[in-house]
């Protein structure tokens, strides 16, 4: 189960909160966390009644103000510095914190599911980055490319729920 969660619960992305400064509706994320929340419980209820064995859960991934394709150009062509295009971490963890904490509120009711932890794997102790060098870790603003799913592939527990038994 994936999802654009942080937009669920704050109404946008991290691009817009960035461009307009604050949260434009936060007088709904109370609300929205809450439904993600029921939401993630009542979906897992129904899996275990069907007797799915295990369900894995990607949490919120990383997001990034301007494209990475974008970024790339502006790095290798115009000579701008790579770190142009990087989050510091503190903001995005910042950013996700609230759809995170829905998510494991939900997930606390049952045994049968895994949560996969997306966001930290591009992000180190100070940035969060959208590509590295010539490699692009995300086709846009918060989709990762092939690049980026080897490398989630490599850094989390993913790969070991895709083993045929």
């Amino acid at each position: 189960i994936g999802g654009y969660w942080p937009k669920f619960i704050h109404g946008q992305t991290y691009s817009e909160f960035m461009r307009h400064g604050s949260i434009l509706d936060s007088a709904n994320t109370e609300k929205n966390t809450k439904q993600l929340s029921d939401a993630l419980v009542h979906i897992l209820g129904m899996l275990n009644g069907m007797s799915v064995h295990q369900t894995l859960v990607m949490g919120p991934s990383s997001e990034f103000v301007y494209s990475p394709l974008d970024c790339a150009l502006r790095t290798d062509k115009l000579k701008i510095a790579g770190d142009y295009c990087n989050v510091p971490q503190a903001e995005m963890k910042a950013w996700l914190e609230t759809s995170t904490s829905a998510i494991n509120s939900a997930l606390s009711v049952s045994t049968k599911t895994a949560l996969i932890e997306t966001s930290s794997v591009f992000c180190d102790d100070v940035s969060c980055k959208s590509n590295e060098r010539e490699v692009m870790y995300y086709t846009d603003y918060h989709h990762v490319s092939p690049a980026g799913a080897e490398k989630l592939l490599a850094n989390t527990n993913f790969g070991t729920y895709l083993a045929v038994k």
